[in-house]
């Protein structure tokens, strides 16, 4: 598989266990709902992708990826080609 693009974005700190471990418990309905429009929202018919969480935090912030401002932790959506 090759790396054909690299998107570096601000992910809610509330999100990294449900994208990592696709454990929702704790999340509210409104969570799943903003979540799973997000990750629809990835979705290409030329490739697959991956989240990659690094350890750079922000206690606050006002524009994360998605959702209401809150602390957010740095990560890079990966797409990798399908072929």
């Amino acid at each position: 598989m090759e790396i054909i693009e690299e998107i570096e974005f601000d992910c809610p700190d509330w999100a990294v266990i449900p994208i990592e471990y696709r454990d929702y418990s704790g999340l509210t309905e409104e969570d799943k709902r903003i979540l799973f429009d997000w990750e629809h929202s990835l979705k290409r018919e030329d490739a697959t992708w991956d989240i990659v969480f690094t350890s750079d935090t922000n206690e606050f912030n006002a524009h994360p990826e998605f959702g209401k401002p809150c602390a957010t932790v740095k990560a890079r959506i990966v797409y990798t080609s399908m072929k």
